[in-house]
């Protein structure tokens, strides 16, 4: 069947198809089942290995879930059925199909795309239009099987429109998408043939999640430039447009400009403009970031078997135990930067700072896209240079790089992990890389060094990791160099930070955040009738460096002191207060602390502050002149009365009252199995504290504790953070306190600051004119940064300073005025 074929079958569709039983749909390139076949010739199923399987497993067995996607065989029809927890709903893909929608437009043409146009993309007109019919395919099929309002996650940049596709079958579905890999920026994006159709694809979605920020924001961007649909922040309003007749809807160009099956869009704001009918269908799609990350659990267990570290240690004595075994763990593609590690490697070979009989590289290059011809030619690149290297280097008893061209299955590869010293992640353009986060987790003892290019999404979330630019070969010798030879001190100094992170943020809860939020957009109302004036530009995110504010921060803290009303919103541990050992003991700056009360000294200026802390505490330790506004308990207290507003009162339910107790309980016997662990009261929660235990390693497997046992209560909502586990039982957030702070003060501009996940909620409620400040190198949806609580300082000093200027000079204007 010819691509002309299949699309003409494909479009045929109604929008009132059959509707299924599954209230939870996924929809993805590959099921997530792989085939085996025995020695009988009988072949069975067996769950696919990998972090989107595990962590996608639990929803499904809760909830009546199904799974969409292709089982791997081409020309091969398959009835739905069920394996594991999963309903499985096989796809059928022919060879052509295969060739052209599978290796050529997604990983010919969109993949190279994506990763900044390290190999050159191919634009081919017959490969679109099957990628078109395939996912169609691919939507009808998911909107067969979900049930009424039910909720469909559509993965990935082989189904990019899907969401589209699908919500002109079912509007009554709940849609989200996940890009696994990066998004390019305006520039490159701006390249494809067909931009337009796949911008409008993925805004069919409620919810488009991204690894990072700045994919998000390039997203954005595109619509913006290219669609010409702005968003106020992470939200756009969109409407589709009316669909235009042709007289010749089987023209060649005309299927392949526009299709039935995925309607073009508009922003609601050029809809009105342009006086189209109001009725036309509108929706919220919101696009931010939530990085994916690993099965903590899964990776650790397995790295505490004895087999596991038996297999290490022979590993190491197959090698012929070398000081120090560098490993690379890649598929084998050209994003990957494996030249780059190798030649870098090379040299220092050659150059006799590292030698065969002391060091060993292990490079893994697992296979990958085997027919497709830029990879043919990458295999036959490395495998060449592995062998020019051997040939130059290898002894009798010592190889210089032992390659390996195959996978491994998932207990081998923790035992290369433990077996190595120093992991080397050298990507060139990289969504996440997955494989950064397992090595670290896997070194239970927070020994090891990882190498990290810059250039991927985790280097944004490990900053403790040795950052490179791969394209810089002589800073790459010298990373490796530093790796080799860095302190025991320093390495648990740096894996520590890094495990922190990880442990706070496995694949658990990117799926349940995604989710989370994913359910909560059907629940957001479109805004008031939009005016057809441009919004503000939103200014570009900056990292902030040095304790004094950055020409990025100035320019904002400038702007926001010249309002007319103005809201300062403070976060307080990790903001205004370093850490400490002690949580009761922690204490604002001096220069902080003087800023604020400054602040809220000045004429339509309020001061607000939005902590976790229980309210008494904000009361008594961080406002004790009683000049601020406070929001406790994440939002669940406050007291307004320096507005000389009524603050709402605490009341929990019996429900809620059982849980809490539950809850404390289960805090006291956790403090009680982890010595020097603490516990914190709070009206409508318990937190859990670790900063006071002396070892790392038992303050993780304490935190891992608590969230296992915590999340088993039911009417608990847990936060882990910094050294703390906290849950609560009224399900509130900062975001909630800011806005109930904002309303009571009508403030022009609002600004918020603060260090950790929590303070994202309050962060994400910011509106396009307000400032949000993200404390600390975490990966956050604020636009400027500063580096710790110091640097907080020095700006709310400035702030301060900037605000009564502005003052001032308005008490002379308005003395002149009189006059």
């Amino acid at each position: 069947m010819n691509p002309s074929e299949d699309l003409t079958q494909d479009r045929v569709a109604s929008e009132e198809g059959p509707v299924g039983d599954y209230d939870f749909v996924v929809v993805a390139n590959r099921l997530p089942v792989d085939r085996t076949v025995d020695e009988a010739g009988e072949s069975t199923w067996r769950r696919s290995p990998g972090g989107l399987v595990s962590a996608l497993a639990p929803v499904m067995s809760s909830h009546s879930g199904a799974w969409v996607g292709w089982h791997g065989a081409a020309d091969e029809e398959l009835e739905p059925f069920d394996h594991d927890v999963f309903h499985l709903v096989p796809v059928r893909l022919s060879e052509g199909e295969v060739r052209r929608y599978y290796e050529g437009f997604s990983n010919a043409t969109i993949w190279p795309l994506y990763h900044d146009v390290i190999a050159p993309p191919e634009f081919h007109r017959t490969w679109w239009d099957t990628y078109r019919a395939v996912n169609r395919r691919f939507a009808e099929s998911a909107a067969r099987s979900a049930s009424r309002n039910a909720t469909v996650w559509v993965q990935d940049y082989q189904l990019q429109l899907v969401p589209a596709m699908l919500r002109h079958l079912r509007p009554d579905l709940t849609i989200g998408f996940f890009d696994h890999i990066p998004f390019p920026p305006l520039e490159i994006f701006a390249q494809l043939p067909w931009r337009k159709q796949v911008l409008t694809g993925l805004l069919g979605a409620d919810l488009l999640g991204f690894q990072r920020p700045g994919d998000a924001q390039n997203f954005r961007r595109c619509c913006d430039q290219i669609l010409g649909v702005q968003f106020d922040g992470e939200r756009a309003e969109v409407t589709q447009t009316p669909q235009e007749q042709h007289e010749d809807e089987e023209n060649e160009r005309f299927r392949r400009a526009y299709t039935n099956a995925m309607p073009n869009v508009t922003s609601r704001r050029r809809a009105r403009k342009e006086r189209l009918n109001r009725d036309l269908p509108t929706w919220i799609a919101r696009a931010t970031s939530y990085p994916i990350s690993i099965d903590v659990e899964a990776v650790t267990e397995m790295a505490s078997l004895a087999s596991t570290k038996r297999r290490a240690r022979q590993i190491r004595e197959e090698l012929g135990n070398p000081k120090t075994i560098y490993l690379g763990v890649d598929r084998l593609d050209y994003t990957k930067g494996i030249r780059h590690r190798l030649k870098a490697y090379g040299e220092l070979l050659n150059d006799g700072d590292l030698t065969v009989e002391s060091s060993a590289m292990i490079q893994v290059a697992s296979p990958s896209r085997e027919r497709v011809a830029s990879y043919i030619e990458l295999r036959e690149q490395i495998e060449g240079m592995v062998g020019r290297l051997n040939g130059q280097f290898d002894t009798m008893s010592h190889t210089a790089i032992r390659y390996l061209h195959h996978g491994y299955p998932f207990e081998e590869m923790i035992a290369l992990y433990l077996a190595s010293d120093v992991l080397v992640v050298s990507s060139l353009r990289d969504g996440m890389n997955l494989v950064a986060k397992e090595f670290v987790v896997s070194h239970l003892d927070h020994t090891g060094a990882l190498v990290l290019s810059e250039f991927t999404g985790a280097a944004e979330q490990l900053p403790d990791a040795i950052q490179i630019n791969p394209h810089d070969i002589d800073g790459f010798k010298e990373a490796l160099l530093y790796a080799k030879n860095m302190t025991i001190e320093e390495q648990q100094d740096r894996m520590k930070g890094m495990r922190e992170q990880i442990f706070a943020h496995d694949v658990e809860d990117w799926s349940t955040r995604f989710l989370e939020d994913l359910s909560k957009t059907r629940e957001d109302n479109l805004g008031p009738e939009p005016s057809t004036d441009e919004l503000p530009a939103v200014g570009h995110m900056d990292r902030g460096h040095g304790p004094f504010p950055t020409p990025a921060v100035e320019e904002e803290l400038q702007r926001a002191a010249s309002v007319d009303n103005l809201l300062v919103a403070m976060d307080f541990d990790g903001t205004l207060a370093p850490f400490t050992t002690d949580p009761e003991e922690a204490r604002a700056l001096p220069l902080s602390e003087n800023a604020l009360d400054s602040l809220a000294d000045l004429p339509n200026t309020s001061v607000a502050l939005i902590s976790g802390r229980p309210l008494d505490f904000l009361r008594e330790v961080a406002d004790p002149r009683r000049k601020m506004l406070l929001a406790g308990s994440h939002g669940a207290e406050f007291d307004l009365s320096v507005a000389g507003e009524e603050s709402p009162g605490l009341r929990l339910s019996d429900d809620q009252r059982a849980a809490l107790e539950q809850a404390t309980q289960a805090v006291e016997d956790l403090v009680r199995r982890h010595p020097g662990s603490e516990i914190e009261h709070k009206p409508a929660g318990v937190g859990f504290h670790t900063r006071t235990m002396d070892d790392d390693e038992a303050a993780q497997a304490a935190e891992a504790d608590a969230v296992q046992t915590l999340k088993r209560i039911p009417g608990v909502m847990l936060s882990p953070g910094q050294y703390v586990v906290e849950c609560a039982v009224l399900e509130v957030n900062k975001g909630d306190a800011m806005k109930t702070v904002r309303d009571v003060v009508q403030a022009d501009v609002s600004i918020f600051a603060g260090d950790d996940l929590t303070d994202e909620h309050a962060l994400a409620v910011l509106g396009p004119d307000d400032l949000g400040i993200k404390v600390g190198r975490a990966d956050s949806v604020a636009r400027l940064r500063v580096t710790g609580p110091e640097a907080m300082s020095h700006a709310l000093a400035r702030l301060a300073h900037l605000r009564r200027k502005h003052s001032a000079q308005a008490d002379w204007h308005d003395a002149n005025a009189t006059d």
